[in-house]
């Protein structure tokens, strides 16, 4: 399954532009929409593993830091 029918798939699939991976050295990362400069916050750690690793794999941008 690749999570298209997800209720995060917006971060990876491309539906809302601007979500970006932010490295972290405490996390995964930090989900992060620039456009609207909103974070999500997935409460569920696997889901959140998840959404990261399917934005890494639909090749969602992955920055060093905040812009």
């Amino acid at each position: 399954m690749d999570g298209a029918d997800d209720q995060f798939s917006h971060v990876w699939e491309g539906s809302e532009e601007g979500w970006v991976v932010i490295r972290s050295e405490i996390t995964a990362g930090a989900i992060c929409n620039l456009k609207s400069s909103r974070l999500l916050v997935i409460e569920d750690d696997g889901e959140y593993v998840r959404a990261i690793s399917l934005m890494l794999q639909h090749a969602r941008p992955l920055l060093d830091d905040f812009p």
